[in-house]
């Protein structure tokens, strides 16, 4: 969590640059925060996944991240292509900096439950 709610808002702010760009610096801010949140993220998921379940199921964990990918990378094309069509890049690259913000934000509040949860058992144990 420490690594992974900074590189969801670092990620969101730099698709917020590449939106209002109107120079070539500010793409290039752009790029750096990308790999900065993209670079910080990925891994910090991955780690995460492998973290939470027992070692006989890790591969399964890696596997579950890198097919989450391999969605993404399918389906936001398509998603995005519909969204410069009917709009225009800058709300493509803005919708893409909420989402990032919506992502953390659920991030954040399904930490604080699963944390409350896993308490709540430990108490109910006798």
């Amino acid at each position: 969590s420490f690594i992974l709610i900074p590189s969801y808002f670092i990620a969101s702010l730099s698709s917020v640059f590449i939106a209002v760009a109107t120079s070539t610096w500010m793409l290039l801010i752009a790029g750096a925060l990308r790999a900065v949140g993209q670079g910080a993220g990925m891994p910090s998921i991955q780690a995460t996944a492998v973290k939470s379940l027992e070692k006989e199921r890790r591969g399964v964990a890696v596997s579950t991240c890198f097919i989450g990918q391999d969605l993404g990378q399918f389906v936001g094309p398509i998603i995005g292509s519909y969204i410069v069509t009917q709009y225009n890049y800058e709300a493509l690259f803005n919708s893409y900096a909420v989402m990032l913000i919506l992502i953390a934000l659920f991030y954040i509040f399904y930490r604080k439950f699963s944390k409350n949860e896993v308490a709540q058992r430990a108490m109910a144990k006798p």
